[in-house]
């Protein structure tokens, strides 16, 4: 556990204990420099915009992204193929949003720009098992993220939306972060509604 903050000293808090707060190290990375107040109304926001009936069977567990943007020939532009390991039950109609942005974001921000964010689409062809993969090509129409050559710190938000057994519908956010194009982490942020219920119950 970390110690987190109702507002942020950046913000004009107090280092006291009335403005202090008892947070996990993801909650807090996420909150960063929002308040708690604002940090909660996201995360209702967020589950209500992304309603899920609780599972009656196991869900899809998307992981393992790609971060590593490349070249396919010598006269190819830079692209990152967001390939992923599934590692639940099949999943289908993957829809991958995505967009480039040119700095860091935090996930409040990404919820604000959740219509931007959606205006680019991957669509995954086809089922990926549990224990399957999916696999990207330059031959797949769409298929890789145009990635940019300048230098800088940047976020590539990937929003994935999936279908899974009867009737259930499932989403995880990811934001990878790089330098350049150096990825920061080998865990980027990973998100899904029931970490936001989590977040939002404290």
């Amino acid at each position: 556990m970390e110690i987190g903050h109702k507002t942020a000293r950046s913000k004009g808090g107090d280092a006291t204990l009335a403005n202090s707060l008892c947070l996990c190290r993801r909650c807090n990375h996420i909150q960063y420099k929002e308040s708690w107040a604002t940090y909660q109304k996201f995360c209702k926001r967020m589950r209500l915009a992304n309603p899920t009936v609780k599972p009656t069977e196991e869900e899809p567990k998307i992981d393992d992204i790609n971060r590593h943007p490349e070249r396919l020939g010598p006269d190819q532009p830079l692209k990152l193929f967001p390939n992923f390991h599934n590692y639940g039950a099949d999943a289908r109609s993957i829809k991958m949003y995505y967009k480039v942005m040119d700095r860091f974001v935090e996930l409040p921000e990404i919820a604000r720009s959740e219509n931007e964010i959606k205006k680019l689409v991957i669509n995954v062809p086809g089922t990926i098992a549990r224990g399957g993969s999916a696999y990207l090509t330059s031959h797949e129409e769409g298929a890789g993220i145009l990635f940019p050559t300048s230098p800088g710190l940047r976020s590539v938000v990937l929003w994935l939306t999936y279908k899974y057994g009867a009737n259930g519908k499932g989403m995880v956010i990811f934001d990878l972060r790089y330098d350049g194009q150096k990825p920061l982490s080998k865990h980027p942020l990973r998100l899904t509604p029931a970490d936001l219920r989590d977040m939002e119950n404290g």
